[in-house]
């Protein structure tokens, strides 16, 4: 007596997407030609017929799908007052900790989804970096420029004063990018030359890849110990020569006041001069004159000093700075090959015989790949969980008239 067709089918609609799958899995995994029976644990249908050799033998995939059965019930509680009272705190933690875990499933998705919204930025950044390289490779060329200078501005101070950390660190900072303005300079001219195959002979170059991935990192000592102070001198340097300004116009008021009031009093009294007190006023009217443009003389130098500060900071200093901060940002967003290749795994971390082009010997997807995919069939996606459980088993059928043929 053949047994009943099954009832349930699983993930599949029907016995005809349960055949296009299985049918698809069995020869991928056993071979072709292989046979295929489903079941689901009270009736069983042939899906497929084995192919049978000379001796009358064939495979078989044997597939067995049962639902998962919902829990039983609880029991009715016993009555009574403890009873109810172990219930009510039985049922209190069970749906605090149900709180708790939604709670933390709420924060874990909140995390991932910031997670990806970072990596969905960062990813952004990177292209627009890569879609506009020659323009950004021009800003770090200007950039470059500004940091030699500065670190030329540096050494002559050294020479002036002594050696000293700041100036010391800027002149390593001038040092490195000098050498970043000769590698960036001989990209950026490749790129503006349209020139694919130098470019690559650059990128490709030991020392151009030596020098993208140190010289940045030297920069860093002169903008943490040099940056901030630069950035809070320019308001204090402002601010010292507005004040100066306002002392020197001041002083020239003072001055001219103190010379204009020397020249009536001498007018004044032009016949009586030769007398002793006449020429005792004028002689101290005379020395404060003298006194109020020595003040103003060294107003007038302050002022001097601090606006040749303020050019400094911020024609030189302060460009050279933001050039090393823009530095940092193209170094994080486009790392250097050697780091890539560190993260990455690299060319020389890879098995014989195997690059990091290809990690994978089924390409850069191996998941695409596996034959469990073919078990899945189409839109499975947009259904519901069938919370079915499917094992496997082969099992060798022997047709004895096949064998007979």
């Amino acid at each position: 007596m053949a047994p009943p067709k099954p009832t349930f089918w699983g993930p599949y609609l029907n016995e005809a997407e349960a055949r296009t799958c299985l049918s698809a899995f069995a020869a991928q995994v056993i071979g072709p030609g292989t046979g295929v029976i489903f079941c689901d644990g009270i009736g069983a249908a042939y899906l497929q017929q084995p192919f049978y050799d000379a001796d009358g033998s064939g495979l078989v995939l044997v597939a067995t799908c049962r639902a998962e059965l919902p829990p039983p019930p609880p029991s009715p509680p016993a009555g009574g007052v403890w009873q109810k009272i172990e219930r009510f705190f039985e049922n209190s933690m069970t749906t605090l900790g149900e709180q708790q875990m939604r709670q933390s499933e709420a924060q874990l998705a909140m995390g991932q989804q910031e997670a990806k919204w970072l990596k969905e930025g960062w990813t952004s950044i990177h292209e627009f970096v890569e879609g506009h390289k020659t323009a950004f490779d021009g800003a770090a060329v200007v950039g470059d420029v500004f940091g030699l200078v500065a670190g030329v501005v540096a050494g002559f101070a050294m020479v002036g004063a002594g050696v000293t950390l700041l100036p010391a660190l800027a002149v390593l900072a001038g040092f490195a990018s000098l050498a970043l303005l000769a590698e960036d300079g001989r990209m950026f001219v490749a790129e503006i030359k349209g020139d694919e195959v130098r470019k690559k002979q650059i990128e490709n170059s030991r020392d151009y890849k030596i020098i993208e991935l140190i010289c940045p990192l030297l920069l860093l000592p002169d903008l943490v110990a040099s940056g901030p102070r630069a950035v809070a001198s320019i308001t204090k340097t402002t601010r010292e020569v507005q004040e100066t300004r306002e002392v020197v116009d001041a002083g020239e008021e003072a001055l001219n006041a103190q010379r204009a009031a020397n020249d009536a009093y001498q007018e004044a009294h032009a016949s009586k001069l030769g007398q002793n007190n006449i020429k005792t006023k004028v002689q101290r009217m005379h020395a404060r004159a003298n006194k109020l443009a020595r003040a103003l003389k060294a107003a007038q130098e302050r002022l001097a000093d601090a606006q040749r500060e303020f050019i400094r900071l911020r024609v030189l200093e302060l460009p050279a700075y933001a050039g090393s901060i823009y530095a940092q940002g193209l170094y994080a967003v486009e790392p250097p090959d050697y780091l890539q290749d560190l993260s990455h795994g690299g060319p020389e971390h890879a098995p014989a015989g195997q690059t990091s082009q290809s990690p994978h010997p089924l390409g850069a997807n191996p998941s695409a790949h596996n034959p469990m995919n073919l078990l899945i069939p189409k839109g499975a996606e947009r259904r519901p969980p069938s919370h079915a459980q499917m094992s496997f088993q082969v099992a060798v059928s022997h047709n004895a008239a096949a064998a007979k043929q």
